[in-house]
């Protein structure tokens, strides 16, 4: 049984997943409860950031990333990416991170063929529970099909398609890379 308000969200989104024929193995439900309370646990749920949920540019959309992650709220920090798999992993990865501010830079556009794509620097600093403090920086892949072509629901809104981040011996402000393009 959950003991959080965020585990009973999975447990209604699973048996919802459920009700429409996709299949979740219980093992699969406990793992995601219980990942999500053992990270949680740690988390001062008094003390979080105002609520940030934003997909109108790729800057932003990163910034309510990290705005969920920042709250405790794995399940809408996960539903910004597309194609992430093994979701209490995924959570457990945060299990030590207390909190993580972010720089962003500005995103450079590169359409396809019906789909968006926009490339956009990063770099954040994470703290642990034990106070330490590490730079990452990096890139990550935002995508969307083109809006005009979504004519039937559900719409589709802008999602991190992949990311890379690296340790940097800089500090957050000098770790933003000046660009992401792809060669």
């Amino acid at each position: 049984m959950p003991k959080t308000i965020q585990g009973l969200a999975l447990a209604i989104l699973f048996s919802t997943s459920a009700a429409h024929g996709e299949s979740q193995s219980q093992q699969a439900i406990d793992d995601a409860f219980n990942a999500v309370d053992k990270v949680l646990a740690r988390k001062d749920l008094n003390n979080i950031p105002d609520y940030k949920d934003d997909r109108s540019s790729p800057e932003v959309l990163i910034e309510s990333f990290y705005n969920a992650i920042n709250r405790g709220e794995f399940s809408r920090a996960y539903s910004y990416h597309d194609g992430l798999s093994d979701f209490p992993s995924w959570v457990l990865g945060y299990e030590n991170t207390r909190s993580i501010k972010l720089h962003t830079g500005s995103s450079e556009g590169d359409p396809g063929a019906g789909v968006l794509y926009w490339h956009q620097p990063v770099a954040i600093e994470a703290e642990s529970y034990d106070g330490k403090k590490e730079v990452f920086s990096g890139c990550y892949e935002i995508s969307q099909a083109a809006p005009l072509n979504q004519e039937a629901p559900p719409f589709r809104p802008m999602t991190i398609s992949s990311g890379s981040l690296e340790k940097s011996t800089e500090s957050l402000e000098n770790s933003l890379p000046e660009s992401c393009m792809p060669d």
